[in-house]
């Protein structure tokens, strides 16, 4: 996209919190748990990584060694392509050299013109899987500020085919 932006920023919550029975909750509910990379440009840019709970969606079939891209065009709509990965040891030495590159400044990440990156506040609104001390639930549809507002152990967006 052209604009320089730190990793640190990036909004990203992993899969390690997540116990048996939220995988119980999320199947009853019949909800399929991904983890998912995002990132829009445009008036609302952001990027960030974050379990994904989907219900009808095409991704929720995407399942073992296999990756999915789903790229949103305003013209074609979503295109999505779907083929197993490199694996763990070859996908985890990529990861590993690309970070070490990035830190050591050999690789660059950068998005196409300086803009401020919003990282996922856009004004969307989802329902959400959340966790807390005491009980598991799923919320309305609310804004990401009020679900920032939560206080939880874990969560996952859910998300329906468009």
């Amino acid at each position: 996209y052209g604009v320089d932006f730190d990793l640190r920023e990036i909004t990203c919550f992993g899969l390690n919190n997540i116990t048996d029975a939220d995988v119980s909750f999320l199947k009853d509910h019949h909800l399929s748990l991904k983890f998912v990379a995002e990132s829009r440009y445009g008036d609302i840019s952001y990027i960030n990584v974050n379990p994904i709970a989907f219900n009808n969606h095409s991704l929720a079939s995407v399942n073992n060694e296999f990756n999915s891209i789903l790229l949103g065009g305003s013209v074609s709509g979503d295109l999505i392509f779907t083929g197993k990965g490199a694996g763990c040891y070859p996908t985890a030495y990529a990861i590993i050299d690309d970070l070490y590159k990035i830190h050591k400044k050999k690789k660059k990440i950068y998005f196409e013109n300086p803009i401020k990156i919003n990282l996922g506040l856009d004004h969307e609104m989802y329902q959400y899987y959340v966790r807390t001390k005491d009980s598991q639930y799923i919320t309305p549809y609310i804004s990401k500020e009020e679900f920032f507002k939560l206080d939880c152990e874990f969560y996952a967006i859910i998300k329906e085919e468009k």
